[in-house]
């Protein structure tokens, strides 16, 4: 066998390889173009899934009296003994006089 004949059949496996390779990618599939609503549906599903769970992780939905801890202040909030006065300035004086 001359040295011509031996390197064109060891490129033969090589240039079969190379045909398969571009036939493939010839005839290959395009992907389909993806729909930015069906991502957007998708993303609206998913993050109600995690919100709800998260809701109920923390009892959002749960009908219970909330558990309250009140404690006295030292600071000031409000005048001791001042007249209360309510919706447009009304007073509780007045409240009671209208009523009567």
């Amino acid at each position: 066998m001359r040295a011509g004949d031996s390197s064109a059949v060891a490129g033969l496996p090589v240039g079969i390889a190379s045909l398969l390779m571009a036939l493939a990618d010839f005839f290959r599939q395009e992907p389909a173009v993806p729909d930015p609503a069906a991502y957007a549906d998708d993303l609206a599903r998913t993050l109600r899934a995690q919100w709800l769970e998260e809701a109920e992780a923390r009892r959002l939905r749960d009908p219970r009296v909330l558990p309250l801890a009140w404690t006295s202040t030292a600071r000031e909030v409000a005048r001791e003994g001042g007249p209360v006065s309510g919706p447009g300035g009304l007073q509780a004086d007045d409240v009671r006089r209208v009523l009567g």
